[in-house]
């Protein structure tokens, strides 16, 4: 049963100081022996990738292949990077962000640097290849028949001082957010562990699936997934943000406020995506869907095609993330793969909204119903609770599936192991047995001997 519980403030406070500085360590694969490892490849696909924009190679398809060689090296040594779990995660999912990009950049758009001073030998090459080495540094045009769009964050006029104070604080505040709910949650919020196959399950459950624990579970899961993760890239985004612009790398106008679009854009899964969520994969993952779509299977302008590059900037994030996990835990029992099927699935609410939108959007018409600013808000507040419904049944299904996928691996793996442990165990036992019943005499004769 779920029930809140009161905590020692000191020990709390202990354990959020804690949870808010390095000797919270929860990666135990790190060794500073190995951390160089994936650092160093790093670097070597920065510099190379600012040279081939700088000089674009005349097979540029080729430069892209080569890069590929320091980032798959870094991504599989992701795990040693650091002390912290949740940051070596990231760092995987930025190495496939950051390469789709520039494979995008190099290879569809072809991008060519703008030189500016003729005698300025290499050094104007390097400055334009650096303006495009981690971000989208275009304005809203067309490049080689694909539009590309602007950032759709609005442009700010902080001054420089202005911007590192706000970033520096959004840090601060919103990592602390992030370990105030992880205290929150561990010491002041009681509920049974919500654990097994059949918790993935809930409408053939019910009502069962309805009861305070797994509703918590599935409600904890949302918050973490929706919320404390945006929180953690929109803390990793200041950071940064603060760091390239205190050293002079990079001007305030050159990033935003804000990594995010408004939460209370999300009214349905497809505005989830499209308008809240970053959007940091779409215009390289998409720009590769469109070559496919477009050029490889001539398809026409339509909802068919729309859907199919859709469908294939999921299908590929999945799989994106899917080698993440791989590479953390080597696929243990395929339960890398459940998140591609979770993120290729959100196509099946996007498909169901289009319908459901068409067709009250018709009769509303029919019976010459007016969007009057209830209506809208009805509409919404329905939008809302849909989005939130949503990702508490597939959220946990997602996790409750992986689980038990990783978990029926384990048992397999070393099945072996524990039956032989469990043998040495009974004989062990026995043993002990066997000495306590000698001694046992033993004592006994002495005293007789007595």
């Amino acid at each position: 049963m779920v029930k809140f519980q009161w905590a020692d403030p000191g020990f709390a406070a202990h354990q959020f100081f804690k949870s808010m500085t390095f000797e919270f360590k929860d990666n135990y694969m790190y060794t500073h022996s190995n951390a160089w490892k994936p650092a160093l490849a790093t670097l070597v696909a920065f510099t190379y990738a600012i040279y081939i924009l700088a000089y674009p190679p005349k097979y540029r398809k080729l430069g892209i292949a080569l890069l590929a060689i320091p980032v798959t090296y870094a991504f599989l040594w992701q795990s040693y990077l650091s002390a912290s779990s949740s940051l070596n995660d990231t760092y995987g999912r930025f190495l496939y962000i950051w390469f789709a990009n520039m494979s995008y950049e190099v290879t569809i758009l072809e991008y060519s640097p703008r030189i500016v001073k003729e005698n300025d030998g290499w050094k104007s090459r390097v400055r334009e290849a650096y303006k495009v080495l981690f971000a989208r540094a275009h304005s809203d045009k067309t490049v080689k028949g694909q539009t590309v769009p602007a950032t759709r964050v609005p442009k700010h006029n902080y001054t420089k001082s202005q911007f590192l104070a706000r970033h520096a604080w959004k840090t601060f505040s919103l990592f602390a957010l992030q370990c105030a709910y992880g205290i929150l949650t561990d010491l002041y919020i009681n509920a049974d562990t919500v654990y097994g196959a059949d918790k993935a399950i809930f409408f053939r459950r019910l009502p069962a699936s309805l009861n305070a624990d797994e509703l918590w579970d599935r409600t904890d899961l949302v918050i973490y997934w929706c919320v404390i993760n945006m929180w953690m890239y929109e803390s990793y985004h200041s950071a940064f943000a603060v760091f390239f612009v205190a050293l002079g790398l990079d001007d305030p106008q050159d990033w935003s406020m804000t990594l995010f679009g408004a939460m209370s854009e999300a009214w349905s899964v497809r505005r989830y995506w499209g308008k809240h969520w970053h959007d940091y994969i779409y215009h390289s993952f998409s720009g590769h869907a469109k070559i496919v779509t477009r050029q490889w299977l001539g398809m026409r302008h339509g909802l068919a095609r729309r859907l199919l590059e859709n469908t294939m900037v999921f299908g590929v994030s999945g799989l994106m993330h899917s080698a993440v996990r791989y590479a953390q835990n080597g696929g243990m029992g395929g339960d890398c793969w459940v998140i591609s099927f979770w993120y290729l699935g959100q196509m099946v609410p996007i498909v169901i909204e289009g319908v459901v939108q068409d067709l009250w959007a018709r009769f509303k018409k029919q019976r010459g119903i007016e969007d009057t600013k209830w209506l809208v808000r009805a509409e919404k507040g329905l939008g809302y609770a849909w989005v939130i419904g949503f990702n508490m049944w597939s959220v946990s299904k997602y996790v409750h599936t992986r689980n038990d996928w990783a978990d029926k691996a384990w048992r397999k793996k070393y099945a072996k192991k524990l039956k032989d442990w469990d043998a040495k165990r009974e004989v062990n036992e026995t043993s002990d047995i066997i000495d306590v019943d000698v001694g046992a005499l033993g004592g006994v004769g002495e005293k007789s001997e007595l």
